[in-house]
């Protein structure tokens, strides 16, 4: 048995033991709290499939363990914390403040902390006061709070940005817990105006002076675009899933289907733009009108202390625009716009780069395994390759596909651009090659999937953007 034991890798050792050592309320809790990054969470029966899963997403690796840390310390567990991790609860509650590692999100925790304060008494005036919102045959095998929230987000009621419900319950059950879901609020709108909580926005304000580094080569900088500050900004993903309000609200949307395999795309771009040094922010489900007030709110930010800037979108689309959940599109040059060096100063001379998953047209061939990212509402749009980008330099636009064309994504493993833009990407981590590189790869290996498509750059980059991986010390 101990020759046996002695070939099997430690590192799975370990997470056999702290799964064997977990409460089956104490898996539930982990799975809920990795609901952001794992697609078909209800399909996790214990912390073993869990953490299975969480080392497919590339999440949970021998090098990086601290989603764990970060699950054993949000469940109580500290014993097995320091029993297997060795490390200690005051040590993990230090880097959880630290935007580059947390991969827990704030939304996540605010409903973790509402579930472990509320009582049974308590319990049962939330299901009653949500008779109407939840199904009975769901309801009556409902035992705890998460399920409850769980529930919610399927139906789109509750979400990061969609708060009214749950004030609405606790304004009901308990005010000290209320007075969470609104200090919550506000801390997400201090966030967004200033790009991060304020330890992640010290982050970006600290070691700014290094008297003791060498300068680069002149010549050097002036043909590659300086990526020196750790973290080298922002990268924010908004990710559409939902469209039963533009089912809704416009009959030629009756047939555009939620995006499903979306999340998938979302984990990767998570994990690799992570690993890239960027603070990842998501925002999920917006209307139109939320699309363009979030862009706008990053533009007005100020941006002194970044290298880059990065928007990613994964929606619905057509040509020349995009489509919010409620249906109402969106010009792409409107938001690339707001970067203009007029609108936002601080990104002066720093690449600002623009990833978009949606169609660009409504012509596609029919396949079993995979949808397109466009309606069939028919818009009159005429849009040249100029109408996506600022006429002004240090702009990149990558869209999945040509003008006119659809875009594919597969229903579990995500879009082809995407996942073909973060295999790519995760391929060149160190090798110091350039951006226009790297998407040239992308195109040859969306070109060889099973239905036509090709993906299209478009650029006024003037210097050579590359990236490289940061270095992890956990």
């Amino acid at each position: 048995m101990d020759n046996i034991r002695s070939s099997v890798d430690d590192f799975l050792v370990k997470l056999h033991n702290i799964s064997s050592d977990l409460e089956e309320d104490e898996e539930r809790l982990m799975i809920f709290l990795c609901k952001d990054h794992i697609t078909n969470a209800s399909s996790i029966k214990d912390s073993s499939d869990l953490f299975i899963k969480l080392q497919e997403c590339c999440l949970l690796t021998k090098q990086d363990t601290f989603i764990l840390q970060e699950l054993l310390y949000y469940t109580g567990r500290f014993d097995l914390l320091k029993k297997y991790l060795e490390v200690g609860e005051s040590q993990v509650k230090k880097q959880i403040t630290d935007a580059r590692w947390t991969k827990i999100s704030p939304f996540r925790c605010l409903l973790l902390d509402l579930s472990q304060n509320v009582v049974k008494e308590e319990l049962d005036k939330i299901k009653k006061l949500l008779k109407n919102d939840i199904a009975v045959s769901k309801m009556e095998k409902i035992t705890c709070l998460p399920d409850i929230f769980i529930e919610l987000e399927k139906a789109a009621v509750i979400g990061e940005d969609k708060l009214d419900k749950l004030k609405e319950i606790f304004t009901e059950i308990n005010q000290n817990l209320l007075d969470k879901i609104t200090q919550y609020e506000k801390n997400k709108k201090e966030d967004q105006r200033k790009c991060l909580n304020p330890e992640c926005h010290a982050i970006l304000h600290r070691n700014q002076s290094h008297s003791d580094e060498p300068s680069r080569d002149h010549s050097t900088l002036q043909n590659i675009y300086e990526m020196s500050k750790s973290p080298h900004g922002v990268c924010v993903i908004i990710n559409n899933y939902n469209f039963e309000t533009a089912r809704r609200k416009y009959a030629n949307m009756v047939n555009l289907k939620d995006r499903c395999g979306t999340d998938k795309d979302e984990e990767s771009l998570r994990r690799v733009f992570s690993k890239l040094d960027f603070i990842v922010i998501s925002h999920k489900d917006l209307t139109g009108g939320g699309i363009l007030q979030t862009i706008q709110d990053y533009s007005e930010q100020t941006h002194e202390n970044s290298d880059c800037f990065i928007c990613v979108i994964l929606s619905h689309g057509n040509r020349g625009v995009i489509y919010g959940t409620d249906g109402e599109s969106v010009a792409i040059l409107k938001l690339t716009s707001g970067f203009k060096k007029s609108k936002c100063p601080s990104l002066a001379g720093k690449p600002k780069v623009f990833f978009i998953q949606a169609c660009q047209g409504g012509a596609f061939q029919k396949s079993v395994q995979v949808e397109a990212d466009a309606s069939n509402a028919c818009l009159n749009c005429e849009v040249s390759e100029a109408d996506l980008i600022p006429n002004e330099p240090d702009f990149l636009l990558g869209m999945a596909t040509t003008q006119d064309h659809v875009s594919f994504r597969h229903r579990e493993v995500g879009s082809w651009y995407i996942q073909a833009l973060c295999n790519q990407l995760e391929r060149s981590f160190n090798r110091g090659e350039d951006i226009q590189l790297i998407l040239t790869r992308v195109n040859n290996e969306v070109s060889q999937n099973q239905r036509p498509q090709m993906p299209e750059p478009c650029t006024t980059l003037h210097k050579q953007l590359c990236f490289s991986m940061k270095s992890l010390s956990i």
